[in-house]
């Protein structure tokens, strides 16, 4: 349910500010294969997107990957810590770029994590131990409605609860600013048919002082 947003300092109105959000979710895999992988996450992953995938085993070795989105559908929905309902989706996701030394890569990965029998190819989908969470990242764009020195109003695809913490990029008169923000306010928009957008109100929690310096600028100029 949107939250009430409580804004610091007065916002203004702008044009032709853009940026992206750095959008990072975890996952719990459900069986992965060496062409893909289904994951249970707490929010839909959007069709047809590419997104970034992190796998970890326990040596501690990474591996990322990058994959598209082939499904996702509403699994179930269970109580979180507070008795709150939260839905749980199920995501089929296809790798893109498995070729080379990220198969390799891959392979042994699935080796040491795999739930097989020890005289079992690695062959097909397959269950991993530890439960197998891992990060699943996306580059959402966005556009400022209104920005202050304290957070933004932007209109963007990606969907976020509230209180979620992103990493944003925004581009100022083509200067990037970087800043770590949490959703304060969220609301869906109307979009075309199967395309969902949301507006998100994002108070800045992480900035530094050069960064803040740039958002200033940009103020003063509006004020002139």
């Amino acid at each position: 349910m949107p939250g009430k947003e409580r804004r610091r300092s007065p916002r203004y109105p702008v044009d032709n500010v853009f940026g992206t959000i750095h959008l990072s979710v975890p996952a719990r895999i459900r069986n992965l294969s060496l062409s893909g992988m289904a994951v249970e996450v707490q929010a839909p992953l959007r069709i047809g997107r590419p997104y970034s995938v992190r796998l970890r085993h326990a040596e501690g070795e990474e591996l990322t990957l990058t994959g598209l989105v082939v499904w996702c559908h509403l699994r179930s929905v269970t109580s979180g810590p507070a008795q709150e309902r939260q839905p749980v989706y199920e995501a089929g996701v296809s790798f893109t770029d498995t070729l080379g030394p990220v198969a390799q890569r891959l392979l042994a990965f699935l080796e040491r994590s795999a739930v097989v029998d020890a005289d079992r190819r690695i062959f097909g989908r397959f269950r991993v131990r530890n439960h197998g969470v891992v990060k699943i990242s996306a580059d959402h764009e966005l556009v400022v409605r209104t920005i202050s020195a304290h957070g933004v109003l932007v209109e963007t695809s990606a969907v976020c609860e509230v209180g979620a913490r992103l990493d944003m990029e925004l581009l100022l008169n083509g200067t990037p600013v970087k800043v770590v923000g949490r959703v304060a306010f969220a609301r869906d928009l109307p979009g075309e048919e199967g395309q969902r957008r949301s507006e998100l109100g994002i108070e800045f929690v992480e900035l530094d002082p050069g960064e803040r310096e740039k958002i200033l600028a940009l103020i003063s100029r509006l004020l002139q």
